[in-house]
């Protein structure tokens, strides 16, 4: 059997662009497989002829007309080609990975090869190896760099900020900031202690999974048991107490939920990005997709090369990772951050407040800062102000609704007293008359920003 590695690139230099893209650092000497070599010149001779991609059919074609008297050779190309029409296309993200690892092992490969063969020899020349490997550092960069032509970039008129999800409080504030985060964005939310950074990451799950996207949940803060309780709240704005009433109600609504939501509960352990990268990878693997990813919160992450000298440069490894892993499996990526104390009598949080380390503001794409004072708390009343964004100078305040013991949080005002629906107070446990959560739930989602059924 080929390599399956070698068979991959071979499909993907199918295509015009990926060929074009590929043909300088993939030169048909980093094979090891013979009839992968002469494979690899057969497309070289119809990519100079043919102006389109490349088809199955027609290497298959080209290959019998180019071979007609090396049977056995003949049929381990074939089986090569059958290998590829078994394999499934990769995103080009998977396919700058695999062509690192291609190119600098094969070129390592050949640097180990020659001391090998060499190193006994009166005239080992050190300088081969040396250049061979670092070809290989240099073609491995060379492939993983995904160069942009300004000329032929997308046209004004295309969105290019697909996938945005909003934050579930309000599609004003979501406008603000052109629809919410993306994939491969930064989201923090800033402030200080006991004001509902925990709370606003699970709205901000429980919308994701509303929309369909299947939602990653590390908790760092509370066990997972409160955050099935909080999530229940967020979608049924029940106070603890109803739920329990209205049990079977709240599992039939879990059960009509279009996205997952997967909570990994590590409050008690030592957690670095490169155990929720690890996970997530794993979960892959199981066939559990995460296109969203919340952690709670970005302090209580671990640096993995853990600095005792300056504490603070491990929030600068943090954060950057927690933004690589936006990038790099292309999701939103949302979480929270301790404002300092000096902050709690500030009006409005500011980016001076997000702590002792700059580099968290430099690299978050958005902050949002959450501000109450007690008098607002027991008002239920939270403000909300945009710190930073990549989208527009915009850093609007706006005031929110805040009962964050039923979890209903949305733009000040959308509620007016006579018409938020108080589960706390109503009738609970009554299915079998038709005056359960679902009638209910239909008639505060009327009101709500977002439709979270």
């Amino acid at each position: 059997m080929t390599n399956v590695l070698e068979v991959a690139i071979l499909r993907a230099m199918l295509t015009k662009d990926n060929w074009n893209t590929l043909k300088p650092v993939i030169t048909a000497d980093l094979f090891d497989d013979t009839a992968s070599r002469r494979l690899h010149g057969i497309l070289e001779g119809m990519h100079a002829e043919y102006t389109s991609d490349l088809s199955l059919q027609n290497v298959q074609l080209t290959l019998h007309s180019v071979m007609k008297t090396q049977t056995d050779f003949r049929g381990q190309i074939e089986d090569i080609l059958v290998e590829m029409s078994l394999m499934e296309d990769v995103d080009s993200i998977t396919l700058h990975s695999i062509v690192r690892k291609f190119c600098a092992r094969a070129m390592s490969m050949k640097a180990v090869e020659y001391v090998a063969a060499h190193i006994d020899d009166d005239n080992y020349d050190p300088s081969v190896p040396g250049a061979l490997f670092l070809k290989a550092s240099e073609m491995s960069v060379y492939a993983g760099a995904d160069i942009l032509d300004y000329a032929t970039a997308v046209s004004p008129d295309e969105n290019i900020r697909t996938g945005v999800v909003g934050y579930g409080f309000s599609e004003k504030f979501d406008g603000w900031l052109d629809g919410g985060k993306g994939p491969g964005e930064l989201s923090i939310y800033c402030s200080i202690s006991g004001v509902g950074k925990t709370s606003m990451l699970l709205l901000d799950a429980s919308n994701a999974a509303s929309l369909g996207l299947n939602v990653l949940y590390i908790t760092k803060e509370i066990n997972r048991n409160k955050c099935v309780q909080r999530l229940d709240q967020c979608y049924s704005h029940m106070d603890k107490y109803a739920l329990v009433a209205n049990a079977q109600s709240m599992m039939r609504k879990r059960a009509s939920i279009p996205g997952k939501i997967w909570i990994q509960d590590w409050s008690h352990t030592h957690t670095t990005v490169a155990d929720i990268r690890a996970l997530i990878l794993q979960m892959r693997r199981d066939g559990m997709r995460v296109d969203y990813l919340v952690v709670d919160y970005m302090e209580l992450i671990e640096a993995a090369f853990f600095n005792r000298n300056q504490p603070r440069f491990n929030f600068t490894e943090v954060v950057k990772d927690l933004r690589a892993l936006a990038n790099e499996f292309w999701i939103p990526v949302c979480t929270a951050w301790q404002a300092k104390r000096l902050a709690a009598n500030k009006q409005y949080l500011e980016k001076d407040d997000l702590g002792e380390d700059w580099n968290v503001v430099k690299t978050a794409d958005i902050i949002i800062g959450l501000n109450q004072n007690q008098e607002e708390n027991r008002g239920k009343v939270m403000r909300v102000n945009i710190i930073k964004q990549r989208e527009s100078t915009n850093r609007s305040t706006m005031n929110l609704y805040a009962d964050l013991d039923r979890m209903m949080i949305c733009e000040h005002g959308m509620y007016g007293e006579e018409e938020v629906f108080d589960y706390g107070t109503a009738e609970v446990g009554v299915e079998a008359g038709g005056s359960g959560l679902e009638e209910k739930q239909e008639a505060t989602e009327r009101r709500a920003p977002s439709d979270f059924a």
